[in-house]
């Protein structure tokens, strides 16, 4: 479904049972999203959210995770749900750049790349949530086209945050 290269990028679904270590070691990299904005002590639980974590009423098979190559290394991972919330959608869980990769264009770059195979899967809108206290995820997601559409409280780790939930549509 995923698995080819897409301009500077090798793109390919992540499994636990091939992908576990590499996925982890990515995570223990990037420890400081799971600290600053899921507040959670060990970035271990989020290696198992990636896996297994889904909305009620929402079947497995729709959860995909993406991990994002270049040059060999593991860069981005994708947490996406397809059919979510409505047939059609796209709703990105988490996009994690690794922090060696943040703020030189690949979050752009990357997250293009992704948006071209969702449309061209027939996706036409992506949502996702943004923390309300992530403020450069916020820009960064405006600048990619999303736009705020609705502000909710969800449970993230041990407590309820304010969360902006966001969409583009895809013409």
């Amino acid at each position: 479904m995923f698995e080819k290269k897409y301009n500077d990028y090798y793109i390919k679904l992540l499994n636990e049972k091939e992908n576990f270590k590499e996925v982890d070691k990515f995570c223990k990299d990037n420890k400081d999203y799971f600290e600053k904005i899921e507040r959670k002590e060990s970035y271990l639980t989020g290696v198992k959210e990636f896996y297994y974590e889904t909305p009620k009423n929402i079947d497995h098979k729709d959860k995909i995770l993406i991990g994002v190559y270049k040059n060999g290394k593991l860069m981005c991972i994708f947490d996406i749900l397809h059919n979510y919330p409505s047939l059609n959608a796209w709703y990105i869980g988490l996009m994690l750049v690794d922090i060696k990769h943040r703020y030189n264009q690949n979050g752009k770059n990357i997250y293009k790349t992704v948006e071209n195979i969702i449309r061209n899967k027939d996706g036409n809108v992506i949502k996702l949530g943004v923390v309300e206290e992530n403020n450069i995820a916020m820009i960064f997601w405006q600048n990619q086209g999303f736009v705020i559409i609705d502000k909710v409280k969800m449970n993230i780790g041990n407590e309820k945050r304010n969360v902006f939930v966001m969409e583009k549509k895809l013409l």
